[in-house]
């Protein structure tokens, strides 16, 4: 991949949105999918009232970074 990208995620509540990090966080890391493409999925969600927003350039960062959030949200 190249360049950095903006992963934007949304969710009711604090709780909501930890949980929404851990998971895309998991799929990423699972699935092995890019970050452009999580990035440009993540940016068609209707906006909710918590947000949270990482930039990243891999997958192991984007991984990293939504789980060091979840982990501060909570």
């Amino acid at each position: 991949e190249r360049g950095e990208r903006l992963l934007v995620l949304d969710a009711r509540d604090r709780a909501g949105l930890a949980r929404h990090a851990r998971e895309v966080a998991h799929t990423i890391e699972a699935d092995g999918l890019s970050v452009a493409r999580v990035a440009d999925t993540l940016a068609r969600r209707t906006p909710l009232t918590e947000r949270l927003a990482v930039v990243a350039q891999d997958a192991a960062t984007a991984a990293d970074a939504l789980l060091s959030a979840a982990a501060a949200l909570e």
